[in-house]
């Protein structure tokens, strides 16, 4: 499992690619978001609306 907390300036969507999940995030508030890590692979994160990629999941099985 992971966990993330951030915040962004700009109210956005946080994608986790290849486990269809997101969370909506408000310009200056804090959000988690929590993934089980049960597919292995290579998974980017992005900012939807701005297309800015955070980091990149990598799962091992």
């Amino acid at each position: 499992m992971i966990r993330r907390r951030g915040a962004v300036v700009r109210a956005d969507t946080l994608d986790v690619h290849g486990y269809d999940r997101g969370a909506q995030l408000a310009a200056g508030r804090p959000s988690t978001l929590s993934i089980d890590t049960d597919i292995p692979g290579v998974f980017e994160v992005e900012l939807r609306w701005s297309g800015l990629v955070l980091t990149r999941l990598h799962v091992s099985p």
